[in-house]
């Protein structure tokens, strides 16, 4: 595509230096090239034919104003080159002041400077036209340095994405986001400020969730309820999240990663709360033993029953300061009961800890205080029992806990 002859050559070198620096139409005909533009640098006309057919001012001078030149005598294998150098009938997602945005043909991005192309990119995700090129760029299309090395127009692709605002930009990128992972994403989103760009443009615009896949795995049941509230999933690194999670998209607002989202569905959830009369004769009883071992346990707090649930990983129980929420449904069965109230009373009682030592410590103190009203009501004293014994070695530890 860079290999030119040295006619080609003169007619790129004319072009380039022309284009790059001016605003400018450009026509191809048969065996010509007609190029307007605002300001033409008579400097780069070198070594081809050509003729000036219209300009404001004297066509002698170093730079013709509003000018119109013809190339002619172009043979027409370098027409075809020649015009393959050049932007045209191209798609653009997204024009801000720093350039353009588009996507590629048959997988193969182009990077253009004022549409001239100067550089092909295989792993870009876009293809890119450069409005505002730099003092280097210049330099480059001035020495004909064609292709160019990506350290001569990268930064350029950052504020050019950087500047994008529309979701359409940010869903490409939120797609690429989700193959970051496994290795299969375009450059371009492997620059973590490109990443966090399009998570807050992504946040700001519409509903969207986003989770690893980490995630997914320990609060599928809190996404699936996302998904039915209308967010939409978009799956980023561990690393990006750590950033968006101190962050706040363009608006101000939260980054809605899963913490957020269950803090926000937390909020503003409201339980169904029924009266006792309302269950069944079997709902009742079993409810009735969930109070029983409450008063054996010495233990004062109040039992709700609600229609619906705050989603949580088992669903069947909240607990909220001194209240035991549990769901209607579970009470229908013995098993269901005991297993959520006992965790639920566990987390009440011992908040500090996870739910498996919470519910240890409810089994300890259980023992405890049947074994203490066993020895009250038999007066026994002398003779300690061995579960008495093996009690006594925890005391001053559980001692020191009350304290606390």
């Amino acid at each position: 595509m860079f290999d030119f002859s040295k006619t080609e050559k003169s007619l790129v070198f004319s072009l380039a230096n022309l284009a790059i620096i001016s605003k400018y139409k450009i026509k191809f005909n048969k065996n010509e090239i007609l190029f307007s533009a605002d300001r033409i640098v008579t400097k780069f006309l070198k070594d081809v034919d050509f003729k000036i057919l219209k300009a404001d001012n004297k066509i002698d001078s170093p730079v013709i104003e509003n000018a119109t030149i013809l190339f002619y005598n172009i043979p027409d294998e370098s027409l075809d080159k020649l015009k393959s150098m050049f932007l045209n009938n191209v798609t653009v997602l997204e024009s801000n002041n720093e350039g353009e945005v588009f996507l590629n043909e048959n997988n193969n991005s182009k990077i253009y400077i004022n549409g001239f192309l100067v550089a092909t990119e295989k792993n870009f995700l876009f293809s890119y036209n450069i409005k505002k090129p730099t003092k280097t760029i210049i330099k480059k299309i001035e020495k004909l340095e064609l292709p160019f090395k990506r350290t001569a127009y990268v930064h350029k692709i950052k504020t050019i994405l950087l500047n994008c605002e529309k979701a359409e930009i940010a869903m490409y990128l939120a797609k690429d986001l989700e193959k970051l992972d496994g290795g299969q994403a375009h450059d371009e989103i492997n620059w973590k400020d490109v990443q966090l760009h399009a998570v807050k443009l992504l946040n700001a615009l519409n509903k969207y969730l986003f989770i690893t896949k980490s995630d997914y795995v320990k609060y599928y049941y809190l996404i699936d309820t996302a998904i039915e509230s209308g967010y939409k999933p978009v799956y980023i690194s561990q690393n990006i999240k750590d950033i968006v999670e101190s962050e706040k998209d363009f608006l101000g607002k939260n980054i809605n990663t899963i913490n957020v989202f269950l803090e926000k569905y937390s909020k503003n959830f409201e339980f169904a709360y029924i009266n006792k009369d309302q269950l069944t004769d079997v709902e009742k009883e079993n409810l009735k033993i969930v109070e029983n071992l409450l008063k054996d346990l010495a233990v004062e707090l109040e039992i709700k029953i609600s229609t619906n649930m705050l989603e949580t990983k088992n669903k069947k129980y909240h607990v909220k300061n001194r209240t035991l929420v549990l769901k209607k449904e579970i009470l229908s069965n013995i098993d269901t009961t005991l297993e959520n109230a006992i965790e639920g009373i566990g987390r009440i009682l011992y908040p500090e800890v996870d739910a498996n030592r919470a519910i240890l410590n409810l089994f300890v103190k259980f023992l405890k205080d049947k074994q203490n009203k066993f020895t009250h009501v038999s007066k026994i004293n002398q003779k300690e029992s061995i579960i008495n014994k093996f009690l006594n070695k925890f005391k001053k530890k559980d001692g020191e806990k009350d304290v606390r």
